[in-house]
């Protein structure tokens, strides 16, 4: 999370775009922890990056969120964002679990895990082109 922080508050006018590589580069190194195979070297990696992308970025956003919102509805803004993280923290892990004891295949269900990484970088990517967003940076 500092690094992907620090890279965002360097960057300031591209902060949604750090944030759009990032959860990408997390969905991504979660689907490959299930295509490496036997290889513990390289789940190790792979690990080590889907945790750094997807957590660092996911306290990143979450920071963020808490200076886009008008003064008003900030706490209401991050509050929210905070709690749909945690829900996700839980259902996850159980989604997860059902899914292999139906007998999914680890690659599967590793790559439907990438899957909100990916949209939470297409996400990313469509706030940081909104026009309310750039006119607000010039």
């Amino acid at each position: 999370g500092v690094a992907v922080s620090e890279l965002c508050d360097r960057v300031p006018r591209h902060r949604f775009a750090v944030l759009a590589v990032s959860f990408l580069l997390g969905g991504i190194a979660i689907a490959a922890i299930g295509e490496i195979g036997g290889r513990a070297d390289l789940a190790l990696g792979a690990s080590f990056l889907a945790g750094f992308f997807t957590m660092g970025t996911q306290n990143t956003a979450n920071a963020i969120a808490a200076t886009i919102y008008p003064t008003a509805m900030r706490s209401t803004g991050a509050g929210w964002a905070i709690g749909m993280g945690n829900i996700a923290q839980i259902l996850s892990p159980l989604i997860g679990g059902a899914l292999l004891a139906l007998a999914w295949p680890p690659a599967t269900v590793l790559a439907l895990a990438a899957l909100p990484p990916l949209l939470a970088a297409l996400a990313a990517w469509r706030i940081g082109r909104h026009p309310s967003r750039t006119a607000s940076l010039e």
